[in-house]
């Protein structure tokens, strides 16, 4: 596992679930996935525990769609599209807040698409956090 911390990012990168949770400073990665990379960013030039807009971006495996490697044997390179696997991740900031936070789900393209909380959303790459 790669651990990054700064005071604008913080991250987790590698092999999250047999770490177990990861506490990076305020802020605690909880990832059920084999493999994933969860980074924590501060979008106002303000320290993670100060800023007002946090994106937090959250990726896991993706491979060709129909690959298949059992026993690292690959059997099919497999072909277009990209499949990714679904994240199964809670981040908590650690900070206290006093009325639930505009927590909002994006797409890929970085439109909103929804609301979203700690739990991040199975399907959703970027969340945007705003106290």
């Amino acid at each position: 596992v790669m651990i990054i911390d700064t005071p604008r990012t913080k991250a987790a990168i590698g092999f999250l679930k047999s770490a177990g949770p990861i506490q990076i400073g305020a802020i605690s990665i909880d990832c059920k996935n084999d493999y994933a990379a969860i980074l924590v960013t501060s979008l106002d030039d303000q320290p993670i525990d100060q800023s007002k807009k946090v994106l937090i971006t959250a990726m896991t495996d993706d491979r060709p769609y129909g690959f298949d490697a059992p026993g690292g044997t690959i059997r099919s390179l497999g072909q277009f599209p990209f499949t990714v696997e679904n994240i199964d991740a809670t981040v908590n900031l650690g900070r206290i807040v006093r009325s639930l936070p505009d927590i909002s789900t994006l797409d890929e393209n970085g439109m909103p698409r929804g609301r979203g909380g700690e739990k991040l959303a199975t399907d959703a790459v970027y969340t945007v956090w705003k106290p």
